[in-house]
Order: C-alpha cells, then structure tokens, then sequence
C-alpha cells in the first residue's frame, strides 16, 4: 500500500507542476498535517462550501439535482439488495 500512497503523491505533485507552469490557470493547493478525524471533517466542510459559493456564481442550483438524486435512489435499492 505504501508504494500505492507514493505513487498517488508523485502524480499530484506532476500535476501541481503542470499547472503551476500554466500562467492562465489559477491554483488552490491544500496541505495536511496528516489524515485525521479533524482534517478531514475540515476538508470535506471546505469542498462543501466551496461547491455552493461557486455553484451560486455560475447560477447552478447547487440542491436541486434531479440526477444526483435519482442516483442515490437506485444504491439505496441495490445496497438493500444486498442485505438480504
């Protein structure tokens, strides 16, 4: 698993340099101490904030998604299914 954990480090590090070379895009890098309970509640709360405030600038409604939902119906169904 280690080499795994690595080899998914040094690829977002190539990407970060690709896109630090590009002079048109903006980049948001994020950094953690390490995987804790705290951090991630704070990365997930930051990615949710984040959606919305964007979602609102480009005029999506964000908790209106008729796909999303129906998605969520039909792993309800299939996780029920494999209860049995």
């Amino acid at each position: 698993m280690e080499h795994v954990s690595k080899l998914i480090n040094m690829q977002c590090d190539s990407v970060i340099e690709t896109l630090l070379d590009q002079e048109t895009i903006s980049l948001d890098t994020i950094t953690i101490q390490s995987v804790t309970e705290d951090n991630m509640g704070s990365l997930i709360f930051y990615y949710e904030l984040l959606t919305s405030l964007v979602s609102e600038l480009i005029d999506v409604n964000t908790y209106n998604q008729p796909g999303v939902e129906a998605g969520k119906i039909i792993l309800k169904k299939k996780l029920q299914l494999e209860e049995v």
